[in-house]
């Protein structure tokens, strides 16, 4: 695998404009140092998002014009086993790759990235903030812990064009789930966002060696061969969250369970949609359906 790039840093000027600060070639991005009252000058944080062990990200607004934004907070010191540079850097280079020049992502891709710095010990990244929205997990505990396989079509439809918008512009997400789908809920026909690229990487078309993910959501040939390739495994993830979707329950609990265990799914659901689930889940990477031929395929029609 390529090293990630080193990034330049100007930590003095806090008047420079975003297309200052970005390169669409990916070649320059300039991180800024902020004070907190500095901070707290351009945004107001509301209320808790979610929490992890890299941080946290809140609701908030933009001062300026009363956008909603969702400020996340990641620890970035180093030496005692949080992110290190190489790690918060590249979020940021991945997230301005799938923005496309000036910041603008194609509809159904992925929240947009409108600022970023460095304060403290932390790297804050705000990004846009869709209201109403939840994540799809939230969303599917408000239909019960599952979805009709009605919803569930349509809305795995715009999530693989949002995935493969996102491939399009050379970034691999590696951790698609429930939680990172970000779900319109104001709508009768919902737009769909992919949320937080802290686990993503460059796509390219060798062999990855590493992983950065949920566990639950490796593919079997990582557990075999601590090795994988990007669609093959992209689109396993795709199936496990067509499976939660419709069961409302991971198919497996474990390394041995993904290794060994077939998924069941319901007999009533219909055959096209049984087929395109156990073919996305199957264990040897060249068995699973090849990612352009998703759509096609007659569950999606």
């Amino acid at each position: 695998m390529s090293k990630i790039p080193n990034y330049p840093f100007n930590s003095s000027d806090h008047d420079i404009s975003f297309e200052e600060r970005f390169d669409p070639t990916n070649t320059f991005f300039c991180l800024r140092a902020c004070s907190k009252a500095e901070y707290e000058a351009l945004y107001e944080e509301q209320y808790p998002l979610g929490k992890g062990g890299y941080g946290s990200v809140w609701a908030g607004i933009r001062k300026q014009d009363n956008r909603s934004v969702a400020i996340k907070h990641i620890v970035v010191r180093e030496g005692n086993g949080l992110l290190t540079p190489d790690h918060w850097t590249l979020e940021i280079s991945l997230m301005l790759k799938v923005q496309g020049e000036r910041g603008s992502a194609s509809p159904g891709a992925a929240v947009l990235l409108l600022d970023w710095f460095k304060l403290d010990q932390r790297l804050i990244l705000v990004q846009e903030r869709p209201v109403p929205s939840t994540d799809l997990l939230h969303y599917m505990k408000t239909k019960g812990g599952r979805l009709e396989e009605q919803e569930a079509k349509m809305i795995m439809q715009k999530v693989i064009k949002a995935i493969s918008d996102i491939h399009s512009k050379g970034v691999l997400h590696r951790d698609i789930k429930p939680e990172n789908i970000l779900i319109e809920t104001g709508s009768d026909f919902p737009r769909v966002w992919i949320i937080d690229f802290g686990c993503g990487y460059y796509l390219h078309h060798n062999v990855y060696d590493d992983f950065s993910g949920t566990v639950g959501y490796y593919p079997p040939e990582w557990f075999e061969h601590k090795s994988y390739r990007a669609e093959p495994m992209t689109v396993w993830q795709i199936g496990l969250l067509a499976y939660q979707m419709l069961v409302g329950e991971h198919p497996f609990a474990g390394k041995q369970e993904i290794l060994s265990k077939e998924p069941r799914i319901g007999s009533e659901l219909s055959p096209n949609c049984q087929e395109f689930v156990l073919s996305c889940l199957a264990k040897q990477p060249q068995g699973r359906l090849p990612l352009d031929s998703l759509l096609a395929h007659p569950w999606l029609q």
